[in-house]
């Protein structure tokens, strides 16, 4: 029979609370955990969790305004002439169509950069509004597909300039620009990292 556990009065079977004193019987039932249970759960911190989310969104945010900006510097040169990201685009549209012929699909560049700035500010909202953080699954996987969007006009940027044998050269706007994807892809794998960790 059990007793109280205020008074430690015997209680029927039944009883909801106690004849002695009015102290209400809870009705808990034990759970056996073992061990080796407890020493194979994996805990992540709540606070983790965040902070890498905070991170990761900020940087997808701050990747995606440097691919807006390195659109108007330098990229390409050939001899005494450098054109910017956007001088690219401008020249190589089909009225113009001068050099460089490839530069139409730069315009890629700054789309992917504002895409990643809303995904970025979205995520943001997410992580300090103290949201699932399992939901950033879905902005990760946008944030993925927005850099192989960034990386398009990269790549074939950097093909040409190895099918011409030098007579391109590359500027620092165009690195940089490598670097904003390269930093935007970690983070959106990180985001995705953030929703495994978090139940």
């Amino acid at each position: 029979m059990s007793t109280c556990s205020n008074c430690h009065a015997p209680l029927p079977g039944s009883a909801r609370f106690c004849t002695a004193c009015g102290t209400e019987v809870l009705t808990t039932t034990p759970v056996a955990v073992t061990y080796a249970e407890l020493n194979t759960a994996t805990i992540v911190p709540a606070s983790t969790n965040i902070k890498s989310g905070r991170i990761s969104s900020r940087t997808i945010a701050i990747a995606g305004l440097l691919l807006c900006l390195l659109f108007f510097s330098p990229f390409v040169s050939c001899g005494a002439r450098t054109w910017t990201g956007a001088q690219a685009f401008q020249d190589s549209l089909p009225n113009r169509y001068e050099d460089p012929k490839d530069g139409i699909l730069l315009i890629l560049l700054p789309i992917a950069g504002l895409a990643g700035i809303v995904v970025g500010l979205v995520a943001m909202n997410r992580v300090e509004a103290g949201r699932s953080l399992s939901t950033l699954r879905t902005l990760g996987v946008v944030a993925l597909l927005i850099t192989l969007l960034a990386a398009c006009p990269l790549s074939i940027v950097l093909i040409d300039i190895n099918r011409s044998d030098g007579a391109f050269t590359l500027e620092w706007g165009f690195w940089a620009s490598v670097l904003a994807m390269l930093a935007m892809g970690w983070s959106a794998v990180r985001l995705l990292g953030v929703r495994k960790d978090a139940g």
